[in-house]
């Protein structure tokens, strides 16, 4: 299962009630109407005001939830799944229902580089490109 991962960070209540919003067409109708250069601006804004918000937050408010992990991969008879949003790479193994489970978590992109997960016939790497 591929997600973007902001839906298993269940802990981090102020961003939930964010993402709730703005994926409201309203919400988006609103935003869209207003002009281009007031956009970029407020995206700006935005992202300054969420970086000192991140730095007051403690690290596992803004990890996933691993029960919500659990359930969202059950839901789905799902046993991997491939996220970004948290941008700390690693790979988790854990057991579903006793099976053994993975998590991969990608990390962050940049105008450099960016990592992707690729899968042969002897099994998984994660390569920088």
């Amino acid at each position: 299962m591929l997600t973007h991962g902001d839906l298993l960070c269940t802990d981090d209540l102020p961003y939930q009630a964010f993402r709730a919003k703005s994926h409201a067409r309203e919400w988006q109708q609103a935003v869209l109407s207003k002009p281009l250069l007031l956009r970029l601006l407020a995206a700006r804004w935005y992202r300054i005001r969420s970086y000192f918000h991140k730095r007051k937050k403690s690290l596992d408010i803004m990890d996933v939830n691993q029960d919500t992990v659990i359930k969202v991969m059950h839901d789905h008879k799902c046993l991997r799944l491939i996220h970004g949003h948290t941008h700390r790479p690693d790979v988790h193994n854990f057991e579903i229902s006793g099976q053994p489970a993975q998590r991969f978590v990608l990390a962050a992109w940049s105008k450099d580089a960016g990592e992707i997960l690729c899968w042969n016939n002897k099994g998984y790497e994660i390569e920088v490109i």
